[in-house]
């Protein structure tokens, strides 16, 4: 599990593969990275949902959306997202 400690303190290209398991849009995970460091996990979900919501395009949504899995295939969820099982069963 990534903490704050790190992301603050890793590289770019660390930081952009962290931000890239949670939201694929190239945009919104620029803005994320430029806005480093972060002083609490508060300060991080609050910016990460004001660039989301303030500061990215319809094509950002769009291109976020193509991380997801098809609604209802299971078998392609599971495909998509193995790495990524321990960080999402916290959701």
């Amino acid at each position: 599990m990534i903490t704050l400690e790190i992301l603050n303190s890793c590289s770019n290209e660390e930081a952009h593969s962290y931000l890239e398991s949670c939201c694929v849009s190239s945009s919104w995970i620029t803005k994320m990275i430029a806005s480093r460091p972060f002083s609490s996990q508060s300060e991080l979900i609050e910016k990460a949902a004001s660039i989301w919501y303030h500061e990215c395009s319809i094509d950002d949504y769009k291109e976020a959306f193509t991380g997801h899995p098809v609604i209802g295939d299971v078998d392609s969820l599971r495909e998509k997202f193995t790495q990524f099982k321990e960080l999402a069963g916290n959701e």
